[in-house]
């Protein structure tokens, strides 16, 4: 295998490990009876995680921010604390312009400044934009998602 394919084959794998997170990012978690939205929900203690956006639009709505003040604080001083969380910004693929990836790669960058402006540690965000075919049965992609990648609370069955 040459470099060139090397590379192919890293971003093939890339690729296909981004789709699966993302298509579990709002996979419901069960802790002690409670269905929380996803595995950040469960470990920050709030039952919807996903920030809303309206359509074609890459603003954080006022409506947004209390939940981000949520996040942020279980990031810095929580149960996520010494986590690393993936911020996956989606969009529709169907979209020509602006592109459902240029379209989840700005709301994904809403995401993570304010989480930043917040006081969160850079080094404890991934960030992914990804654009889906909602029609497909995924997440519609209206919103950015939320997933732990690493150091997630041990009581957290994962």
């Amino acid at each position: 295998m040459n470099l060139f394919t090397s590379a192919i084959a890293s971003t093939v794998l890339a690729v296909t490990a981004l789709s699966t997170t993302a298509a579990s990012a709002s996979t419901p978690v069960r802790v002690d009876g409670i269905t929380f939205d996803s595995d950040v929900g469960a470990a920050c203690g709030a039952l919807s995680t996903d920030v809303l956006f309206e359509p074609w639009s890459t603003r954080v709505d006022a409506l947004d921010e209390p939940l981000l003040d949520f996040i942020a604080e279980c990031m810095t001083y929580g149960a996520l604390a010494d986590a690393r969380v993936a911020v996956i910004g989606l969009g529709d693929e169907s979209f020509l312009s602006p592109s459902g990836e240029e379209l989840a790669s700005e709301r994904m960058n809403a995401v993570v400044t304010e989480l930043l402006e917040r006081g969160v540690d850079v080094r404890q965000i991934e960030p992914w934009a990804l654009a889906v075919d909602w029609r497909g049965g995924q997440d519609k992609p209206d919103r950015v998602v939320f997933r732990i990648l690493e150091g997630a609370p041990s009581w957290l069955a994962r």
